[in-house]
């Protein structure tokens, strides 16, 4: 019997992020390989374009390019270089990384400097053996298998120390062997795609901002049926779990329960949007509750 060949399916690239420096494996299964993801979702129609950003075009356009270079360079997996986004609080800078890395198909993490726990280990990795434990970074890599993570860094203009660490992780050579001392495990942060939020560049050490390409984040103003306001939904929707379709999500309703006067930031969207998710949730439980417990016997 004659069967149809199985169509083509082109290789998902991988690599081997850790390497001990002792004789032992490294663990977290960071000796074993890593998938590089992304990379079909790199042309016209990909990555760019679900990113739909339309109000924040120079990232959208800082995205596109690295999209092209990639695949010019034939790599095929998503790889962004370090960037300073630059912007008020609240302007939406976490929530376009988010969507990007949900867009790329990559793990998205959060390193956040402001937390002194944090700020402490990132700085004395590769320096003196007083690292607590493992970086987020490296934690998130090993946990989720992805090599090529988009990381938001938060508090660096507020911690010189960790800041300056920052340096070993983002530089496109010294990142190749990112040293976790407490594992005794040198680690290739060469493929993770930095976005390091600062409201003002010269607040950055030197040696860090020259390693970053600088991208103004617009603060705009948030107000009902535009397509940011519905990219905030569903990024509430996808942080609670509730999916798109769900009864209890009728945007009509949702942005009723908003008061929008005045400025609203991403920041401040999201979590009115949150809480009116959650309220409309609460709301369609009672009536559904009560509409099953009514006997007319």
């Amino acid at each position: 019997m004659n069967t149809l060949p199985t169509p083509f399916q082109p290789a998902t690239p991988a690599i081997i992020v850790g390497h001990s420096t002792t004789a032992s494996a490294p663990p977290l299964g960071l000796g074993e390989p890593l998938t590089l993801m992304g990379g079909d979702r790199l042309g016209p129609g990909g990555i760019a374009f679900d990113l739909g950003h339309d109000w924040q075009r120079d990232f959208v356009d800082a995205v596109a390019d690295a999209c092209d270079d990639l695949l010019a360079a034939e790599r095929p997996w998503f790889r962004m270089p370090a960037m300073a986004l630059v912007g008020r609080v609240g302007c939406g800078r976490n929530h376009a990384v988010r969507m990007l890395a949900s867009a790329a198909g990559v793990t998205h993490v959060i390193l956040n400097l402001s937390d002194p726990v944090i700020a402490m280990n990132v700085s004395a990795s590769g320096e003196i053996n007083e690292a607590l434990w493992v970086s987020p970074v490296v934690t998130a890599m090993a946990a989720t298998r992805c090599a090529n993570p988009a990381v938001t860094v938060v508090g660096a203009e507020y911690n010189a120390d960790a800041a300056m660490a920052l340096v070993a992780m983002v530089d496109p050579m010294l990142g190749r062997a990112w040293r976790e001392d407490r594992i005794a495990t040198s680690v290739d942060l060469g493929e993770v795609s930095w976005f390091i939020q600062c409201s003002d560049p010269s607040n950055l050490p030197a040696p860090l901002l020259d390693r970053l390409q600088i991208v103004p984040m617009r603060e705009t103003n948030v107000v009902p049926d535009t397509t940011i306001a519905l990219s905030l939904l569903v990024e509430v929707l996808a942080d609670l779990g509730i999916a798109r379709n769900d009864p209890a999500v009728v945007w009509h309703d949702i942005v009723g329960r908003i008061d929008w006067r005045g400025f609203t930031t991403a920041a401040k969207a999201y979590a009115d949007l949150r809480s009116a998710v959650i309220q409309a949730q609460y709301d369609f439980a009672t009536r559904r509750h009560a509409t099953a417990d009514f006997d007319p016997y």
